[in-house]
């Protein structure tokens, strides 16, 4: 399975989509640049779902869910 190296998707050849290439262009930022932020947000957003997760699990710890 190869991986875009800048959204950690699944992509044939394992380069970067055409629209991280497009977004690069336009805001002339490189790819690499790109990929810092993009990885950054996808733990930003990891982080998020584990927190919310221990809320939920801490409101109800008996695992049931409305």
């Amino acid at each position: 399975m190869k991986l875009c190296p800048i959204c950690l998707t699944e992509n044939t050849g394992g380069r970067p989509h055409r629209h991280h290439k497009l977004a690069a262009r336009k805001s002339g930022h490189t790819l690499e640049e790109l990929a810092i932020a993009a990885r950054a947000t996808i733990e930003q957003n990891a982080v998020k779902a584990i927190v919310m997760d221990a809320v939920d699990e801490a409101r109800h710890p008996d695992h049931w869910r409305s």
